[in-house]
């Protein structure tokens, strides 16, 4: 990360719908962890897409790439206190 900063603003996920009302995320295996295919800007959303891509093919299910605007904090852990 630069020393600008970076604020997420948007998130995107690659998403897997079993049905109309049953869906989630899609991951993928790295050295025994599991790690979700979501990304927070554009580049890495490129990066991932081919792998979301190579997923679908193989396993013959849909996977649909979705976006997320700013959320909502629902909670807060840890930090300074001011």
């Amino acid at each position: 990360m630069s020393s600008r900063g970076f604020r997420i603003t948007t998130l995107h996920a690659f998403i897997c719908r079993e049905t109309a009302d049953d869906e989630g995320l899609v991951a993928i295996q790295v050295g025994g962890l599991w790690f979700p295919l979501i990304a927070a800007d554009e580049r890495r959303v490129e990066s991932l897409r081919p792998k979301a891509q190579q997923i679908a093919a193989e396993t013959g299910k849909r996977i649909e790439l979705v976006r997320f605007v700013r959320g909502q904090v629902l909670e807060t852990y840890g930090g300074r206190k001011s």
